[in-house]
């Protein structure tokens, strides 16, 4: 296994201290429309199986693997806003680290690929996402969405069953996150179609 070198480390570190300073003013927000449904929802459905196999608000979407994971994280955290706000910030901190953890893997030097990966997690447009808690969609798509490129390539540097159930997998957890994994998807597929590039 390889150990992360220093720019890595460095990279980590300045990572955590952005999604730390980013934290600190929301940590006492309060929930803002959507909020309340996922907040409420989470608290009251005893039927959590449920909401993996319908669309559990009548609404004109359906994004069973976050509405599920609303429904586990309420359960653990309970209806704290602060807490909620915390977990969205370490999933956008993570998506941070996964996409210079991509960077990487496509022989992007580290500086470059940490400027890129810092600005994405200090970025207003990203912050923004995080900050919101009804955009925690948004957070899970882009997760599992960048843990399937990591997937991509990983089975572009030795294919074998196992990488392709696992690129399949994640891009699947994708797209029952958010519709705006579709662009994963054709990220996917263009590794695929031009390995070298």
């Amino acid at each position: 296994m390889n150990r992360p070198n220093a720019a890595s480390i460095a990279f980590g570190l300045a990572a955590l201290l952005a999604a730390a300073l980013l934290a600190y003013p929301i940590r006492h927000g309060a929930p803002y429309l959507d909020d309340f449904v996922f907040l409420t929802l989470g608290r009251h459905l005893e039927q959590p199986m449920a909401l993996l196999t319908q669309d559990s608000l009548g609404a004109f979407f359906f994004r069973p693997l976050v509405m599920f994971l609303w429904w586990v994280s309420v359960r653990i955290l309970g209806i704290d806003p602060g807490a909620h706000a915390m977990l969205n910030i370490a999933l956008h901190a993570a998506n941070g680290v996964l996409l210079f953890a991509l960077m990487r893997r496509l022989r992007i030097s580290p500086a470059p690929a940490a400027a890129v990966a810092l600005a994405f997690i200090v970025h207003p447009a990203g912050f923004s996402t995080a900050a919101w808690l009804s955009d925690r969609f948004d957070l899970f798509a882009t997760l599992f969405g960048l843990l399937a490129l990591l997937a991509a390539q990983a089975f572009l540097q030795r294919p074998g069953i196992a990488r392709l159930a696992g690129l399949l997998a994640w891009l699947a957890a994708a797209l029952l996150s958010k519709e705006l994994a579709f662009a994963f998807v054709a990220a996917a597929l263009l590794m695929l179609a031009w390995p070298g590039s």
